[in-house]
């Protein structure tokens, strides 16, 4: 008879009572969504999704923290554009309550379908962006990613940021880019690690175009893990990343 390990059942245990809860904090989210129309609502609307992004990814269950990041990052841009309480917004952040409900279902049953789900959260970002083309960066600094999307901001490129390498290499596992910036050192993985990670997994970013921002000399990449481009943090930063920015791009075409 094989017995369980302590540690790992303690795990299950807790997985499990995660998952018995999910049902509740869903709803939970679902009201605050429903009666979205001061920024008190807001900001509680915010830390509830955030929480559970937290502890998708703590259990294991990495499609809820996406699901989450995604649903955070709309109500940013609707908060941005003023129009958080209006019909479409609500509308559309319901969709994002039926893709949990579901992965809620799918994580009750044994042969459960989750790529399902990661299809149609694809289909659903679709629907948000106006942009060509999307890009993560990465950057511990506030100040370092303004920079960057200042100097990008001609381009029509939708820019989404992190600053936990860690968490934002279980993201980059689930959820596609076109381009991945990020800055050398980040938290818990700096951004050589992450690009080769990246560059490592059968996931849907393995092929992504990807540039490192470093205050040492650049070198020229030339392995597998390495990014496509490699820029110095010099005077000419915001010239060098535009251009270096088209040019990948354009490859993508």
């Amino acid at each position: 008879m094989t017995t369980l390990n302590p540690i790992q059942a303690l795990l299950d245990k807790l997985r499990n009572e995660f998952i018995a809860e999910l049902p509740g904090r869903i709803e939970e989210i679902e009201k605050l969504i429903l009666t979205l129309d001061s920024a008190d609502n807001y900001e509680e609307l915010y830390r509830h999704i955030h929480s559970l992004k937290g502890a998708g990814g703590t259990h294991g269950i990495q499609i809820i923290s996406v699901i989450c990041h995604n649903l955070e990052t709309y109500l940013q841009t609707r908060k941005d554009s003023g129009d958080l309480n209006s019909t479409a917004c609500i509308d559309h952040c319901l969709k994002y309550i039926d893709l949990l409900n579901k992965t809620y279902k799918e994580s009750t049953n044994s042969k459960n379908q989750l790529n399902r789900i990661e299809a149609k959260l694809g289909e659903l970002t679709e629907l948000e962006s106006a942009h060509k083309y999307t890009a993560l960066v990465l950057e511990s600094s506030n100040l370092h990613i303004n920079l960057i999307k200042q100097s990008l901001s001609s381009l029509s490129l939708a820019i989404e940021t992190h600053d936990n390498g860690l968490k934002a290499l279980e993201l980059l596992l689930h959820k596609k880019y076109d381009l991945i910036i990020t800055g050398m050192e980040i938290n818990e993985l700096n951004g050589e690690a992450l690009i080769s990670a990246v560059r490592l997994s059968k996931a849907i970013n393995k092929n992504t175009k990807c540039i490192l921002l470093t205050t040492r000399k650049p070198a020229k990449p030339n392995r597998m893990t390495d990014p496509d481009r490699i820029i110095s943090r010099s005077t000419d930063l915001s010239t060098q990343l535009l251009e270096t920015t088209k040019e990948l791009l354009k490859e993508i075409n």
